[in-house]
């Protein structure tokens, strides 16, 4: 009986687990702006259930999603890749924001979700607006011919916009960097 009710509990929240990831798989990414207010939910309900179901680690507070769904590896591998973004500095003479991500390995009926990232830490800084002024970055947009590769525009100082390339590689990192030109 005790086993019968171990189990159940167990397939339970394996099912759970694959409910909420299929809602961060699919989630539909905009590009449209992403919110530096402070009242603003930072991660998307989906995630913020994901992580509850699966222990995956949390971002910083005040942290704001920046992509959350699916992405290929150059060689077919699906990830749910989480990518976000906080405030670094906000003072003279610019805000400066760092990107931050996590890249899952998707769970199955019979495996549980594992988180690859090995380091949470953001390794992009980017300034992005002067301190009177609120940043735009916009969400990040999945490339509709590479599945590995997608693009988040960003409102720059002095009125100029840039381009950031995400490239999931073969060994689970994402490599961040801004477009050259812009």
């Amino acid at each position: 009986m005790l086993l019968c009710i171990a189990f159940g509990r167990q397939a339970w929240t394996q099912a759970v687990v694959l409910y909420w990831q299929r809602q961060c798989l699919d989630y539909p990414n905009t590009g449209q702006p992403v919110s530096f207010a402070p009242s603003a939910a930072g991660q998307p309900s989906a995630w913020a259930r994901f992580q509850s179901a699966t222990g995956a680690p949390a971002g910083q507070p005040n942290t704001y999603c920046l992509y959350l769904g699916r992405m290929n590896r150059p060689d077919g591998v699906q990830r749910l890749v989480y990518v976000y973004f906080c405030n670094v500095y906000n003072g003279p003479p610019k805000t400066l924001v760092g990107i931050a991500y996590d890249v899952i390995d998707p769970a199955t009926l019979t495996r549980p979700a594992k988180s690859l990232a090995d380091d949470m830490a953001g390794d992009f800084v980017l300034g992005v607006a002067s301190p009177t002024n609120n940043p735009a970055v916009h969400g990040a947009i999945l490339d509709p011919t590479d599945p590995s590769h997608f693009t988040v525009q960003v409102d720059l100082l002095y009125g100029r916009t840039s381009v950031l390339d995400g490239f999931l590689g073969n060994d689970d990192k994402l490599q961040i960097e801004q477009r050259p030109g812009s």
